[in-house]
């Protein structure tokens, strides 16, 4: 846990060099709403490296370079992200983050998403509490929506309908 802690900082450091450099950034499309920089290899890169240094057993799963390792039941699964929102990455935007999980036997066990452009680590795991830089942090209480704060995204991958509908349904509310 406290490694993965230590990892999504370093992989921060990384991004943010290539971030100060965003106009030397090569965006290549995968698809609609998906794109990737060579930040996000090298990112990615250097998270399953220090992974198999740290854990040589451990598969890992990342969105680029898919499964590295055999995945097995006795075995941790760590799950990456390297650069979670790139398309705001990629436009300089501080709305992304580094993120970490890992798995056991199909569950999660430990979770870390680092926004290295505000400092923020969230971490939480089976064994410890949910934290933002180390302090605890709960969802909200608010059960109204009326007070309640809601921000909303969205994907050119569905139909406009799709999401007007989940609005309308929440405004109902």
């Amino acid at each position: 846990f406290a490694f993965a802690q230590q990892i999504a900082r370093e992989a921060g450091a990384l991004a943010m060099s290539h971030s100060n450099r965003r106009d030397e950034l090569a965006l290549e499309s995968k698809g609609l709403q998906d794109i990737v920089t060579v930040t996000d290899r090298a990112v990615e890169s250097m998270l399953t490296a220090r992974i198999a240094a740290a854990f040589p057993d451990d598969p890992v799963l990342g969105e680029e370079g898919g499964f590295t390792g055999e995945v097995r039941d006795d075995t941790p699964l760590w799950v990456i992200y390297p650069i979670d929102g790139n398309g705001t990455f990629a436009r300089g935007l501080p709305l992304w983050c580094i993120s970490i999980g890992v798995m056991q036997a199909g569950e999660p066990v430990a979770g870390v998403i680092y926004n290295a452009t505000t400092d923020e680590m969230h971490a939480g795991s089976v064994d410890a509490a949910a934290t933002c830089n180390g302090k605890p942090i709960r969802a909200s209480g608010v059960t109204d929506p009326h007070r309640a704060r809601v921000s909303l995204g969205f994907s050119y991958r569905r139909k406009p309908a799709v999401h007007v509908a989940g609005i309308a349904r929440l405004l109902g509310e």
